[in-house]
This record gives C-alpha cells, structure tokens and sequence, in this order.
C-alpha cells in the first residue's frame, strides 16, 4: 500500500476492526472496508496499465521487463520466422538427397 499511494486514513489493521466490532463501532468498520476494497480497485487498475509498484527486485524481475518490450517481441518474431524458414529449407534438402538420381 506504501509504494502505490499510502494507507488510507479510515484503513483498521485486523486487531483494530476486532475491537472496533466489540465497541460497536460499525460505521468505523464499513469505513476501513471501503478503504480495503478502494485500494484493491486501485491496484487492479495500476496491474493493468503496467504502472502497479511492487518492493520485487532481482534478475528475475529485470528480465521479466526486459521480455516485456516490443523490440524483445519484434526480435522473437523475427527469429521465429528465421528459423521456421530454415527448417523448411533444410527439410526441403533432405528430401533433394533421399531421391535417387
């Protein structure tokens, strides 16, 4: 919550909803419910656009968007296309050596 937009100022910890439902403080609880399912919202939406932060660090994650970008995709394309095109090439010579002359 911290790194997408801070704790919200109506947002209970467990312990806190727990005594807050003991005092009977039912509007207090809705308010850290609405605050709980906003912040979900907002971070499904961020997901989406690709602008969620996240404290993950390492060479997995710097591949993952390394991987994610359309030169990478274009470079895959590209060499998928290649070797398919050598593939048939080189199938295409062993049927020319396989037929007797």
């Amino acid at each position: 919550m911290e790194l997408n937009g801070g704790v919200h100022r109506h947002f209970l910890t467990g312990e806190e909803e727990v005594q807050a439902f003991q005092n009977n403080e039912f509007i207090r609880m809705h308010n850290s419910t609405l605050s709980k399912v906003g912040f979900l919202r907002a971070a499904i939406r961020r997901l989406i656009l690709g602008k969620l932060r996240t404290a993950s660090r390492g060479f997995g994650v710097a591949l993952d968007r390394i991987f994610e970008g359309r030169s990478a995709k274009a470079v895959g394309l590209f060499a998928t296309a290649i070797t398919i095109g050598v593939g048939i090439w080189q199938i295409f010579l062993w049927f020319k050596e396989a037929i007797p002359k």
